[in-house]
């Protein structure tokens, strides 16, 4: 299916593209815009975010965990933990090194993705073995849908 409007006046397509357009001109516009004109971007991309919100995802959401990692020497790295995501509330950090996702091990991206993603939609419980330090730990971590966290106020 394609992104755009139909006849009805209804959005039909990627919410993906929506975010991906709000995104680029968040990062490419405000520089060469006066004040006055930023201001009225940063409304604009509000109100594109408000409309993503209400198009209905085309699947179920995936579980999102708030993790960014690294495969470095065969390893999963944790590179950056977002603020307030369901690693952080389970004590994960920087560092941390990713072992196994639900019992099975995990040294690349996609593998730690496909073991996640597998066990169920946003809200699962995704069972994780972390090296913190020179400890490895058990951490059950409660998925989110990553669109729930990243919502914008809009006034």
């Amino acid at each position: 299916m394609t992104s755009g409007w139909n006849f009805r006046g209804s959005c039909r397509g990627s919410r993906v593209a929506l975010s991906a357009l709000a995104l680029l001109a968040a990062a490419l516009l405000p520089p060469l815009l006066a004040a006055e004109e930023a201001a009225t971007l940063d409304d604009l991309l509000q109100a594109v975010l408000a409309l993503e919100a209400e198009i209905p995802p085309s699947a179920p959401p995936k579980p999102w965990l708030g993790v960014n990692l690294a495969e470095i020497y065969d390893h999963l790295v944790i590179t950056r933990v977002s603020p307030e995501s369901p690693v952080e509330r389970a004590g994960l950090r920087v560092g941390d090194i990713v072992v196994s996702v639900a019992g099975v091990s995990v040294a690349t991206m996609e593998r730690f993705y496909r073991e996640t993603w597998g066990l169920g939609t946003a809200g699962v419980v995704v069972p994780l073995k972390v090296l913190q330090k020179s400890a490895l730990i058990d951490v059950s971590v409660q998925s989110l849908d990553r669109y729930r966290y990243y919502k914008f106020p809009v006034d």
